[in-house]
């Protein structure tokens, strides 16, 4: 038998701070990213172009590498420690990462071949010449199959209770962009350069950096592909309710209006402002808490997941409540000071303000469906979740159509209430599931 994996013994408190930390970092270089593209490019067609270009990685690093993986892998890492089963809990480590390897890879590959025929031209925005936005989301989708792989090991990490690692990720992803960016527009180059430094940085954030931290901790990197494996079987089937269930409040968001909007540096430039309190002031406790309702589901300690999701609840409704009503304030003096420089006009400063006042409408129930979706998946309960996430796309491809007209507010604001929604009905289905808060 192999020597056991550690499980750092660390209160919920001590890892709520590490991830805010580390999210706070990884949103600075964020900003610096976005700041970049808005200086040098401003709202322009190249700027569409690659903001545009995002979708659609975006939402498979949100389903994959940030849902079905990272988060649909915890509850099965996490029971399997519980239970004192390590070995299986490498073997499921080592299989995902092998299968990954090459259904990410595959999938990749197909994905881009897709952009080689017309095709592509039915994904593409209209504000953005299709040429550069296709290039762009070539080197995009292979800076995503690095994050795919990367989720493996953050699933890992995070049911280890080893936080801080995973969290550097997107540390290293914005700062290959920055740097990458940065020689790309002072040397002259296209914006492509952006999507050469993604690629540089998911690779040195999901792979380079975690991989020996892995290996440290007794992890297997050996090629393993045990399609019959329990755990491997229990991840790939929570692809769908991920989707749906716990990925939906993202992809409503952000994925889906990056898709629809005509304006798409707006929308990218305004969601980076509004989802900083979601990420500082929720998603680190909801990351955080995860695997200790994972691991208390399995024990059938059903009244204490009630007792610690709605306490931290509540605590988080307060925060974000209190950000919402700042940002709402601040809003166009915010993104003016930010934004408004080189290429990036008082136009463009006037809608992103308007498109993020719509967006921070969205924080409430964007942290309650983050908090309450990892519920219902550590309770076993992935159904409810999906069938809710499902209603909630539906719903908003109706609003989306009945508020084309107002543009990209109208699609932000489709997004915003669709969220809400969909909020409330988790909120109501789990409290008959659970009890009142």
């Amino acid at each position: 038998m192999s020597k056991p994996l550690h499980v750092n013994r660390i209160s919920l408190g001590k890892a709520s701070a590490i991830l805010a930390a580390m999210i706070f970092l990884s949103r600075v270089a964020g900003f610096g990213r976005t700041l970049l593209t808005s200086h040098f490019y401003g709202s322009g067609p190249e700027a569409n172009a690659f903001n545009a270009a995002f979708a659609i990685p975006e939402m498979m690093s949100i389903v994959i590498a940030g849902g079905a993986l990272a988060t649909g892998f915890v509850p099965t890492f996490s029971a399997y420690l519980a239970n004192e089963q390590h070995d299986e809990a490498r073997h499921t480590f080592a299989a995902l990462l092998s299968i990954l390897f090459v259904g990410a890879g595959i999938f990749t590959l197909a994905f881009i071949g897709l952009t080689f025929t017309p095709l592509i031209a039915f994904i593409a925005p209209d504000s953005a010449p299709l040429e550069l936005y296709v290039a762009n989301l070539r080197l995009l989708l292979v800076g995503q199959f690095f994050f795919i792989l990367g989720g493996v090991f953050t699933g890992a990490f995070n049911s280890l209770r080893s936080f801080w690692l995973p969290a550097l990720q997107p540390v290293f992803f914005n700062v290959g962009i920055i740097a990458f960016g940065l020689f790309g527009a002072l040397s002259g180059q296209s914006i492509i350069w952006q999507s050469y430094g993604a690629i540089a940085g998911a690779f040195l954030g999901s792979i380079l950096l975690q991989a020996p931290f892995a290996a440290r901790a007794g992890l297997s990197l050996r090629p393993r592909f045990d399609f019959g494996d329990v755990g491997v079987k229990r991840v790939l089937g929570a692809l769908v309710p991920v989707f749906f269930g716990l990925a939906s409040g993202r992809i409503l968001s952000l994925s889906l209006p990056l898709m629809l909007a005509p304006d798409t540096t707006a929308v990218m430039n305004a969601s980076r402002l509004a989802i900083l309190p979601l990420e500082l002031l929720a998603s680190g406790s909801a990351i955080a808490i995860f695997p200790t309702l994972s691991q208390l589901a399995a024990q059938g300690k059903t009244d204490e997941v009630r007792t610690q999701l709605f306490a931290l609840l509540r605590q988080v409704l307060k925060r974000i409540g209190a950000a919402t009503v700042l940002l709402l304030l601040v809003a166009f003096p915010l993104v003016r000071l930010l934004f408004q420089h080189g290429k990036f006009s008082g136009g463009d400063a006037n809608l992103t303000a308007q498109v993020l006042m719509c967006a921070v409408l969205a924080l409430p129930g964007l942290a309650v469906q983050q908090l309450l979706a990892r519920g219902f998946i550590a309770l076993g309960d992935t159904k409810t979740p999906t069938l809710a996430g499902m209603g909630a796309m539906l719903g908003f491809g109706a609003l989306a159509a009945l508020f084309a007209p107002f543009g990209t507010l109208g699609i932000t604001l489709a997004s915003t209430l669709a969220v809400s929604v969909l909020a409330g009905v988790l909120w109501k289905t789990l409290e008959k599931k659970l009890g009142d808060l």
